[in-house]
C-alpha cells in the first residue's frame, strides 16, 4: 500500500493520483477511486455530494481481492455507498409503502414443488431490504434468511414482527455467507438490478444445491390505477409522474429494467428455465398510498435530495390532478392500483 497524506482539503502529495472516477450515488454521496499506477491499489475517498460543516473524506483501503480490478473495484465502492448511506427514513418508506408479492411467491411454490416435491429446508431472500417479501416465503421453508448490504433495511426488518423461522444478515448479494449446496430457493424481489450481476449468479449457482430454483422478479415502473370509469385518464397523470423522475434514473440500471432481468436470464446457464412478461397484481390502497410509493424509487429520492422542494412540489401537483378527476376532496379515497411484475425461474442441474 502506497504511503498517502491527507490535507485539510482532501489528499496531497506523497499521493500519486492516477485515475480519479466519481460514482453518483443515489443516497447524496459520491466516491472516488484513488489508485496507484502499477496496480490499482490505493484508497477510497468518499465524500458528501453537498457541503457538510467539517467534513473531511472517509478513507477506505481497497480490498486485496480488487487490487488491479477495476470494474470490479467500482462495483464495491457503489455498494460501499449503499450500505454507508442508505437513511432510515427511506428504509420505513420502503416498508409501509411497498407492495408485497404474494401471487408471485404461489408461483415459485407451485413450480418448485412440481420439480422438486419437499425439498424446501433454506430459502434466501437476497436484497430483502425492509423484509415484507422475506416473511412470505415462511409458511413453506424450514428457514428463511433476508440478506441486504443496508443496515438500515435491516434494522427495519427486524423491528417489524417476524415468524420464529426467518432471520436477517448484512452481506452484500455477490457474497452470501452459506455453504455450497445448501440453499433450495434463491429469490431476489425487486432487488438484482442493484447487483453486480454476473457475479451474484455466479454466487446464486455456488449457494444453490442441485435441483435448487433462482427465482428473481421486478416490476415494470409503469403503475396504473383504476377508480370507476376515469382509471385511463388517471393513468395518464401517472405517466406524468413517472417521466418527470426519469432524468433522475440512476445511469446503472440503463433505460429499461427489464432488459437487465432478460439479460440475466439469458446469461443463466441452466437449461431448465422460464420467463414470464407480465403477472398483474392489484391492490387497493388510499390515493395518497400510491403517491408515497411512488416517493419510494430511487429515482424520486434522487430528486428529493436534489430539490427538496420541487420533489413536495411535483408530488402535491400529481395528487391534486388525481383527485380532481376523481372529483374528490381527500387523498384517502381508495383507488386500485395495478402493478405489473415480471420474472424468471431457474432451476439448477441435478
Amino acid at each position: 500500500m502506497p504511503s498517502w497524506t491527507l490535507f485539510p482539503h482532501g489528499l496531497c502529495f506523497p499521493l500519486l493520483l492516477i485515475s480519479l472516477t466519481w460514482i453518483p450515488s443515489s443516497f447524496g454521496f459520491s466516491l472516488a477511486l484513488l489508485m496507484s499506477p502499477a496496480s490499482c491499489s490505493g484508497l477510497i475517498s468518499v465524500r458528501p455530494r453537498f457541503p457538510q460543516p467539517a467534513s473531511l473524506p472517509l478513507l477506505l483501503s481497497v480490498p486485496p481481492h480488487l487490487t488491479g480490478r477495476l470494474e470490479e473495484l467500482t462495483v464495491w465502492c457503489r455498494n460501499m455507498a449503499v450500505r454507508a448511506f442508505e437513511g432510515k427514513d427511506h428504509a420505513a418508506a420502503y416498508w409501509q409503502f411497498r407492495v408485497t408479492p404474494q401471487e408471485l411467491i404461489s408461483k415459485i411454490m407451485s413450480s418448485m414443488d412440481k420439480k422438486t416435491p419437499k425439498q424446501f429446508s433454506l430459502a434466501l431472500d437476497v436484497g430483502c431490504g425492509s423484509g415484507q417479501g422475506t416473511k412470505l416465503l415462511a409458511p413453506y421453508f424450514t428457514k428463511v434468511v433476508g440478506t441486504d448490504i443496508s443496515p438500515a433495511q435491516l434494522e427495519m426488518a427486524s423491528a417489524n414482527s417476524n415468524p420464529p423461522n426467518v432471520s436477517y444478515r448484512q452481506c452484500p448479494a455477490e457474497e452470501l455467507p452459506f455453504a455450497s449446496g445448501e440453499v433450495d430457493l434463491v429469490t431476489a424481489m425487486t432487488a438484482a438490478h442493484w447487483f453486480d450481476r454476473p457475479r451474484f449468479l455466479q454466487e446464486a449457482d455456488r449457494v444453490l444445491r442441485p435441483g435448487g430454483c433462482m427465482a428473481l422478479l421486478s416490476y415494470t415502473l409503469d403503475m396504473e390505477l383504476e377508480y370507476r370509469d376515469i382509471s385511463k385518464a388517471l393513468t395518464d397523470v401517472c405517466k406524468e409522474f413517472y417521466n418527470a423522475l426519469l432524468p433522475f434514473r440512476d445511469p446503472y440500471l440503463g433505460p429499461s429494467s427489464q432488459k437487465l432481468y432478460a439479460d440475466m436470464f439469458e446469461s443463466c446457464s441452466y437449461p431448465d428455465k422460464e420467463w414470464t412478461d407480465r403477472l398483474q397484481v392489484r391492490r387497493t390502497l388510499p390515493l395518497n398510498g400510491y403517491v408515497c410509493m411512488v416517493e419510494t424509487f430511487s429515482s424520486y429520492q434522487k430528486m428529493k435530495q436534489k430539490d427538496p422542494a420541487g420533489a413536495e412540489r411535483l408530488s402535491n401537483d400529481i395528487s391534486n390532478k388525481l383527485m380532481s378527476i376523481m372529483k374528490v376532496s381527500s387523498p384517502d379515497t381508495e383507488v386500485t392500483m395495478v402493478v405489473n411484475y415480471f420474472y424468471f425461474l431457474a432451476f439448477k442441474p441435478s
